[in-house]
């Protein structure tokens, strides 16, 4: 009886463990996926500050052309 008590409870803080370190992991990536975007924002408006075309900081940053776009109007608009 022990040892089955002993197995579940050992199961049981296993699968926390697992949960955490999943959760963790995913939180970690997530976080390092929006401080990539958020430099290759940053990139792409220092480009377009020098004038770049849309397409080639499209290009460079891998941003989507239409957010290229977005980003140069409100660079012209003073955002």
């Amino acid at each position: 009886m022990w040892d089955k008590e002993f197995d579940r409870e050992e199961l049981y803080y296993s699968s926390l463990r697992e949960a955490r370190e999943e959760a963790w992991e995913e939180a970690w990536e997530e976080a390092r996926e929006e401080t990539e975007q958020k430099e290759r924002l940053q990139f792409a408006q220092r480009l377009l500050a020098e004038g770049l075309d849309n397409d080639i900081i499209a290009r460079c940053t891998t941003l989507p052309l239409s957010l290229v776009e977005q980003l140069r109007s409100q660079l012209v608009a003073g955002f």
